[in-house]
């Protein structure tokens, strides 16, 4: 994505191979963050300047969103929904997983996400809101734990912390793709791509 920069674990840069299933944050943070910010400073200086009118337009759209939030009327707090879904994701696709347990799992997750569509805040006011704060963070962990499930659900194989118990092994033929998602009006679709792969050949992690 075009202007779109990450460092640290959050780029899966993996310079340290098997050894950690995300990286080691440290030196990917020093390095690849160096190497980021330089690279979006380049890119900014490039980049054409916004439309204006589209940048008022979402704005616009945003406030009135963030306005309905704050007048709504809901005995539906967001912080009782999150230890829900807490619970719900621990148990129903934690380390171990199988089908027809994230599958229950996944109804019951498009239930609480739209019971928070509903839910509203404590505190009204527009000067440091931390309950609309706290609103907004967990919008966004029910948007990440749908996708979350869709993926592992999708994903028929075990593959690093990835465990499904009807799928032991690991299945390099048909799942060796990286997961994308994207947000359609309908809810996250997922799509596939083929890894880039380096010159050492492809094994099964097996301690």
């Amino acid at each position: 994505m075009a202007g779109l920069y990450a460092a640290g674990e959050a780029a899966c840069v993996s310079v340290h191979g098997a050894n950690r299933l995300g990286g080691n944050s440290l030196l990917e943070t020093l390095v690849f963050g160096r190497r980021a910010g330089i690279a979006a400073a380049a890119h900014a200086e490039a980049a054409p300047e916004p439309r204006e009118a589209e940048l008022e337009s979402a704005l616009r759209e945003e406030v009135a969103r963030i306005n309905e939030i704050l007048t709504r009327d809901s005995p539906i707090r967001p912080g009782v929904l999150k230890e829900e879904m807490r619970e719900l994701m621990f148990h129903q696709f934690g380390v171990y997983r199988d089908g027809p347990t994230m599958e229950e799992g996944l109804e019951k997750l498009r239930v609480l996400k739209t019971r928070m569509a509903e839910a509203g805040v404590d505190y009204h006011g527009n000067v440091f809101n931390q309950a609309l704060i706290g609103f907004l963070e967990v919008e966004c962990l029910f948007e990440l734990a749908e996708i979350i499930a869709l993926g592992a659900l999708a994903r028929q194989e075990s593959r690093g912390s990835h465990s499904r118990l009807d799928f032991p092994e690991r299945n390099d033929d048909e799942w060796l793709v990286h997961t994308m998602t994207y947000l359609d009006a309908d809810g996250p679709r997922l799509e596939y791509v083929p890894p880039t792969l380096g010159v050492f050949e492809v094994k099964e992690r097996v301690y």
